[in-house]
């Protein structure tokens, strides 16, 4: 597969580079595209929003993956607020692909379609990210099946730059077999449209 182009200049990019230099900023951008995004399990319809790639298997509970930042992003794209470190929405995304791409591959419950969703969240930003290589750890610290359709873990993941950890983040996590959540979810989907309008409410 042929390497990804050099993102181009965009914000954050151009605030790291004026604090940094051209030279420093134009490699962490060109190191930033180059890996191959792990696009299974993420449903993204575009590539750009895409930020894990190179996701692998390091152990029996730990995965690891490179940090892939587009400018594009619709994160980045929407936002400028003058700083040169990427937003911290950013890293909770990349976290939260990261937990997917790791579930979706090697931890869903059998063959079927399933349903990724987070049940809680807790995040610590220790540093600033700039737009430099970084990477993702991902270890799995609980995984259980409390139904045969159902996957629950507890899930940590930490960004890491130039050797040390940048943002370390928390989840509880399930995946559910799509017929089995597409029931629960209509039936919630009642629930609350009963709440606002009954009078609404289409007969099933």
């Amino acid at each position: 597969m042929p390497p990804r182009p050099a993102p181009s200049r965009g914000a954050p990019f151009d605030r790291f580079a004026d604090h940094v230099g051209g030279a420093a900023a134009e490699a962490g951008r060109s190191a930033l595209g180059a890996g191959v995004p792990a696009e299974e399990g993420l449903h993204k319809r575009d590539r750009r929003n895409v930020l894990v790639a190179d996701l692998r298997r390091t152990g029996r509970d730990s995965w690891t993956a490179a940090l892939v930042l587009d400018p594009g992003n619709a994160v980045l794209a929407d936002r400028d607020n003058g700083t040169g470190h990427v937003p911290g929405m950013v890293e909770v995304e990349a976290c939260v692909q990261m937990a997917m791409g790791v579930v979706g591959r090697d931890l869903a419950p059998g063959p079927a379609l399933h349903v990724f969703t987070t049940s809680e969240l807790h995040a610590e930003f220790a540093s600033f990210l700039f737009p430099l290589p970084a990477a993702i750890a991902l270890r799995a610290d609980a995984v259980q099946r409390p139904r045969p359709e159902v996957l629950a873990a507890d899930l940590t993941a930490t960004i890491l730059q130039s050797g040390r950890a940048v943002a370390t983040m928390r989840f509880t996590v399930r995946a559910f077999e799509r017929g089995h959540f597409d029931r629960v979810e209509r039936e919630r989907a009642r629930a609350a449209a009963r709440g606002f309008r009954p009078d609404l409410l289409e007969q099933p």
